[in-house]
C-alpha cells in the first residue's frame, strides 16, 4: 500500500504553482471529509497517484460542486458504488 505522505517544505510550496497547491489543499480537505464519515475505512485503500488522477477527472467534469463530485469519485472508485 502507498502511503498518503502530503507533507510539504516551505521550499517546495515556494516553487509550486499555485493551481497545484489549490489541488493538494482540496484534496487533503476531501481526505479529512472522508476520515469524518462512514467511508474513512477507504482511506487504508487510496493511494496518492489515485487522488490526483481521479482529481483531475473530476476537473475535466466541470460540475457544479467540484469538491462534493471529486468525493463521490472516490467513494465509486473504492466502493464499486456507482450512486
Amino acid at each position: 500500500m502507498d502511503r498518503l505522505d502530503f507533507l510539504y517544505t516551505q521550499e517546495i510550496l515556494a516553487i509550486m504553482q499555485e493551481d497545484k497547491i489549490q489541488m493538494l489543499k482540496e484534496i487533503i480537505y476531501i481526505l479529512y471529509d472522508l476520515y469524518n464519515s462512514k467511508f474513512s475505512n477507504l482511506l487504508a485503500q487510496v493511494n496518492r497517484e489515485t487522488l490526483i488522477n481521479l482529481y483531475i477527472l473530476a476537473q475535466e467534469h466541470s460540475p457544479n460542486d467540484l469538491l462534493n463530485y471529486y468525493k463521490r469519485s472516490i467513494i465509486n472508485k473504492y466502493t464499486n458504488n456507482n450512486t
